[in-house]
């Protein structure tokens, strides 16, 4: 399949803590080995604790969907959208945006992501779940997206590239810098929630743009010599 002769986008996610449910989070697991002193244990649970919350917008128990991006050979294909604010509906109506734009077949006809199988996809779905967003007519469920080895549909250009993680992981930004020369843009991931609380999220709609474009870049470059 080459981006002449089908309809191709790129989509990828961005995702941030949902702050409200740091009570939430189970007692980190912390290895104390031979350590007795009040403070350096109080220390370590303090850490854990941190490292902890930075993974809460990894998981679709503790975070948000904030942003979603398509960059595909058409122009229409080419946007980003972000939440205008921290809030249930805000995400409920990124999602349902979501779920109906990928099953529009007018749109495109082929999907690429970047690890999407194992993150995009599943965190999508999960949150959908959660949130109770009935899914659209004709939306397929997760598994659809999720196959292993298959690119009927979707193609995971880096589960691809790296033969299904036997030859490690690769980051986008990485393969951007060896095929294309540049990779993704500058970015703090901590600093999302108080852009998008600043109204300042189109900055993260752009860092979400460069990654699908990156994305659907490597695809037409490694397309000829992978599939």
């Amino acid at each position: 399949m080459t981006s002449e002769n089908i309809i191709i986008s790129a989509i990828d996610i961005e995702t941030i803590p949902n702050k409200s449910l740091v009570d939430s989070l189970p007692e980190p697991e912390v290895s104390l080995g031979n350590t007795r002193d009040p403070e350096k244990i109080k220390e370590k649970i303090a850490e854990a604790k941190r490292k902890q919350i930075d993974k809460m917008a990894l998981s679709p128990f503790f975070g948000r969907v904030c942003s979603f991006s398509m960059y595909g050979n058409r122009e229409e294909n080419r946007y980003f959208k972000v939440i205008p604010e921290i809030s249930e509906s805000a995400e409920i109506d990124l999602i349902t945006h979501i779920l109906e734009k990928i099953v529009l077949p007018d749109h495109w006809d082929f999907l690429v992501s970047w690890n999407g199988k194992d993150f995009d996809f599943p965190f999508i779905y999960k949150r959908a779940a959660m949130l109770r967003i009935p899914l659209p007519r004709n939306c397929p469920p997760l598994s659809h997206w999720t196959k292993k080895y298959s690119k009927e549909h979707h193609c995971d250009l880096m589960q691809e590239y790296t033969a299904w993680g036997r030859d490690g992981h690769l980051s986008l930004d990485m393969a951007g810098k060896q095929f294309l020369g540049h990779g993704k843009t500058k970015r703090d991931y901590s600093t999302y929630v108080d852009l998008i609380e600043s109204g300042k999220g189109e900055l993260i709609g752009l860092d979400n743009l460069c990654d699908t474009e990156l994305t659907f870049n490597l695809y037409n470059i490694l397309q000829p010599y992978l599939f």
